[in-house]
């Protein structure tokens, strides 16, 4: 093949036809190709910094972190998901049991309890919805443990008939008070305007001024260092 122009060929023909000539002579064989690549670390082209907020926090030997909220209301994540526990004297309402943290929520749950010297007992289990990576590790909490969602949750359970999501037996409609404790603590659940799912609110701080205004479904927003993934996540007001 040359690189001279064909009878009829325009331009850009004549440049493509140029290109793939060239091609076509490189010599591609791992002994001429190795040198061409960067060996070492050293090597690569000099890129910004990822954001220190980014990288989330730093996980544990056991890959979790956990962190507090604000007074009794705690964190947990992978690096990737989160969940949420709520610690009383009567013992430990949880938010959400993602499958990707898994029994390492169990172990979050007892470092804060034993460092407090409170109740490793987890006695509530609130769902944010019914997809399975943020409650498909829900079957890890068995005995007398109280499953709480919204009653279209339940129903979209039932109808998924998935072990590891059992459905919550205690529902709502549109709003429910959960009190804790003796009443010394309380969350307020209130159902999101596009799909089963709820708000938590906590008594730490004054409640939010409208819920109504977040419209997919689950706990919201907010928790330390991780950015909005969907569903997940926490009001911190109530």
């Amino acid at each position: 093949m040359t690189g001279h122009p064909r009878a009829g060929d325009d331009a850009a023909t004549s440049h493509r036809r140029e290109e793939d000539r060239m091609q076509s002579n490189l010599d591609t064989t791992t002994e001429a190709f190795a040198n061409t690549r960067p060996g070492r670390a050293e090597d690569l082209p000099d890129y910004a910094p990822i954001p220190r907020p980014a990288l989330g926090p730093a996980l544990n030997e056991q890959g979790y972190y956990v962190g507090r909220v604000e007074r009794n209301l705690y964190w947990v994540t992978d690096g990737t998901y989160q969940s949420a526990f709520l610690t009383t004297s009567d013992g430990v309402v949880l938010l959400d049991a993602p499958p990707t943290i898994g029994h390492n929520i169990r172990r979050a749950v007892d470092e804060i309890a034993s460092a407090n010297g409170v109740s490793n007992k987890v006695t509530h289990l609130i769902y944010s919805h019914h997809h399975a990576d943020h409650v498909g590790a829900a079957s890890l909490f068995n005995g007398d443990v109280a499953r709480i969602g919204h009653e279209e949750t339940r129903n979209l359970l039932l109808r998924d008939d998935d072990p590891t999501r059992p459905a919550p037996e205690e529902t709502f409609q549109d709003k429910r008070t959960l009190e804790i404790g003796g009443g010394a603590h309380r969350a307020r659940l209130a159902r999101h305007e596009s799909l089963a799912g709820q708000h938590l609110h906590t008594p730490a701080r004054p409640r939010h001024a409208d819920a109504g205004r977040h419209r997919q479904s689950g706990l919201g927003a907010g928790l330390p260092e991780q950015p909005h993934r969907g569903r997940a996540g926490l009001h911190r007001g109530a």
